[in-house]
């Protein structure tokens, strides 16, 4: 559980990251998309964990 909470929290530094690079660089549509995919999978992936653990 530690673990995987640890992952999602790396996860979510990386591509923070990765969002500001692009918007940055001026890339916003690009840096849009980044974040709503990464948002949709830390969504799915917090559910699963949920519902494994119950």
């Amino acid at each position: 559980m530690l673990q995987s909470l640890l992952s999602a929290i790396v996860e979510t530094l990386v591509t923070a990251t990765g969002h500001a690079i692009l918007k940055f660089l001026g890339w916003d549509q690009a840096a849009e998309f980044v974040g709503a995919v990464v948002g949709l999978a830390c969504i799915a992936t917090g559910f699963a964990i949920w519902w494994l653990g119950s």
